[in-house]
């Protein structure tokens, strides 16, 4: 089963990938990442549909604030009822944050797992 929606960290860039409901949505995805590489835009791969059936997305901007928060390695993944992100360590401060922002983002319905990189 494929992502609806990925995101990666990786060397100096961030690659958003799949689909969302708006251009708003699509929009608030790529400033979060743009303002993460403090201004880089050409450093932001956006491979971001938008498609009126994509998985909801609740709130676009804790969305946003994950991208910003995000570091090399990190590697998010939404399915219909998950969240997978890979992260440094599931069990420190900026990982929790992130698990916060998570479920903001996707909302209650669905689950949210941290994977530590291997």
């Amino acid at each position: 089963m494929n992502a609806a929606l990925e995101i990666r960290w990786h060397g100096n860039g961030i690659i958003l990938q799949g689909a969302v409901r708006d251009a708003a949505t699509q929009h608030a995805l790529v400033d979060g990442a743009t303002a993460r590489l403090g201004g880089e835009a050409d450093q932001v791969v956006d491979w971001l549909d938008i498609a009126p059936a994509a998985l909801p997305i609740a709130d676009a901007a804790a969305l946003a604030s994950l991208i910003r928060l995000g570091q090399e390695g990190w590697h998010l993944q939404r399915r219909a009822t998950e969240g997978r992100l890979v992260v440094q360590s599931a069990d420190d401060a900026r990982s929790a944050q992130a698990r916060e922002l998570l479920q903001r983002a996707f909302g209650p319905g669905v689950a949210i797992r941290l994977v530590p990189l291997p």
